[in-house]
């Protein structure tokens, strides 16, 4: 009895202590109450034990709540790592799994592709409707900034030569314009017994080109370029349309000419003259459908490479009266008389090439 009586109490809790532990607090305490002292000593003794074991887990309660939360962190942490440890096993080629494993995550990808595919298309589409809403213009833009019908009808003349000389002792030649536009070139095909058929992406120029008894058809230029039969044509001309393309499609429009045309025909491929400072740096730009200027040097090097021989450079359309005033004016100075032939030259060039005979 007297190791019971002399055991003391626990430090006291910090805070309140909860209802239970101050009902064990009571019942350690002696009660003025009948009835057995033997009993009344039991029952204050067990309950001191109680509040002893109560008031030592109270006390270390905060350690044991912090022991539980690391040890519930660590666990997650296990977890985790061999989860992803089993995902990268179902990958590899040589697990059970991995095989269907890899056909699965493939689905997903695709799956996720294909839901930005709708928000892809959608923006490539809100990019093209700039050119498609100009194209009704398109008209009246040649109308206005490249010359009447009449005026580009005597300008091309210049080619007749070449195609004479191409054509001499053909029978019924046939002739392809990608990008006839109005028709002039169709014309003068028409003039000296050529026949031509010509292909515009825009509606309305085909149109009109049809309305006046010119066989033009409606279609992308190089979609139409490759359905052609091989040998073909007799000669592919292209005027005002190298400018319009990226440099992929340039090489694949020679290729693909050089393809179509038959052995000893002729490629005429007009542009505007960057050499041209006043065309280089303002009156290319005139047109929002350009692309890039394209050098002479550059396009000749290019059919060269592609196969195209004979190749000639046509320099066209020079400031004739202003370049004669420049010249008058600056003669015996080189370095003016340059300037001039920069300022005022040919505003367009061709390119004007034969496909080999073999």
């Amino acid at each position: 009895m007297s190791h019971v009586a002399s055991t003391a109490r626990p430090e006291k809790v910090q805070g309140e202590a909860p209802t239970w532990l101050k009902e064990l607090d009571a019942a350690s305490r002696p009660v003025p109450k009948k009835g057995s002292g033997l009993g009344r000593w039991i029952c204050r003794l067990v309950a001191r034990a109680a509040l002893r074991g109560g008031r030592d887990l109270d006390v270390d309660q905060p350690r044991f709540n912090a022991a539980l939360v690391e040890g519930l962190r660590q666990l997650s942490a296990t977890v985790d790592e061999l989860v992803s440890l089993h995902q990268a096993a179902l990958r590899q080629p040589d697990h059970p799994m991995g095989l269907q494993e890899a056909v699965r995550t493939l689905r997903e990808d695709l799956r996720a592709v294909q839901q930005r595919m709708p928000s892809a298309i959608s923006q490539v589409r809100e990019s093209q409707p700039e050119g498609q809403r100009f194209a009704p213009y398109y008209r009246a833009f040649e109308d206005a900034f490249r010359g009447s019908e009449a005026v580009i009808e005597s300008r091309l003349e210049v080619y007749l030569p070449h195609v004479r000389k191409a054509f001499s002792g053909l029978r019924d030649p046939l002739w392809l314009d990608l990008g006839c536009g109005r028709g002039e070139w169709l014309r003068v095909l028409a003039g000296v017994g050529v026949r031509g058929v010509g292909v515009d992406g825009n509606a309305g120029m085909a149109e009109a080109a049809r309305a006046s008894g010119l066989e033009v058809q409606v279609g992308d230029l190089m979609d139409h370029l490759r359905g052609c039969e091989a040998g073909s044509v007799d000669g592919l001309s292209a005027f005002h349309v190298v400018e319009h393309l990226p440099l992929d499609l340039l090489v694949e429009l020679l290729q693909e000419g050089l393809r179509v045309v038959k052995p000893g025909g002729l490629l005429i491929l007009e542009t505007p003259n960057p050499e041209n400072l006043q065309v280089g740096a303002h009156t290319f730009y005139l047109d929002p459908t350009h692309r890039s200027p394209v050098p002479p040097a550059f396009l000749a090097f290019l059919a060269a490479q592609v196969g195209w021989r004979q190749g000639d450079i046509l320099r066209l359309q020079a400031d004739e009266r202003d370049l004669a005033r420049a010249k008058r004016a600056w003669l015996g100075n080189k370095a003016l008389m340059k300037a001039a032939e920069s300022l005022f030259g040919p505003r367009d060039y061709a390119l004007v090439a034969v496909r080999p005979l073999s």
